[in-house]
């Protein structure tokens, strides 16, 4: 006796295992490990994204997370390649929702107008960033 259901099952997961697979590899320009520590007014950012922003549009871009220590470290293949970049940081305050963030604690010259700029040389740059906030 055949077991139409079985089989249909059978044949559907044949079909997703053919589907899957690992995503391409990553052939551009080597991407290497940052890490550093955000200090906001002498305290730890705890909670702020650092976003590296490449000047040259070939470049790649990165983000990390700062820890409740202000320390934030984006691994050698999710960083940024060597080259000149802006930097981004942004912690905003705690929503009163869930699922929603407050108001931006930083100045625009931090984030969305950002003077901040580096240039990424090696496999393990360490960059420090000690804000200051009125």
């Amino acid at each position: 006796m055949k077991h139409p259901g079985i089989q249909l099952c059978i044949a559907i997961g044949l079909v997703c295992l053919t589907g899957c697979g690992s995503a391409p590899q990553y052939d551009g320009d080597q991407r290497v490990s940052v890490s550093g520590d955000v200090i906001v007014n002498g305290m730890p950012a705890q909670g702020a994204s650092v976003s590296f922003v490449p000047i040259d549009i070939t470049k790649r871009p990165a983000v990390g997370f700062v820890r409740q220590n202000g320390h934030y470290v984006i691994s050698e293949g999710k960083g940024p390649n060597v080259g000149k970049y802006k930097v981004s940081i942004s912690w905003p305050e705690e929503g009163t929702e869930p699922n929603k963030v407050g108001p931006e604690r930083l100045p625009p010259k931090y984030n969305t107008a950002t003077e901040l700029e580096i240039d990424i040389t090696t496999d393990k740059d360490t960059h420090d960033f000690a804000l200051v906030v009125d």
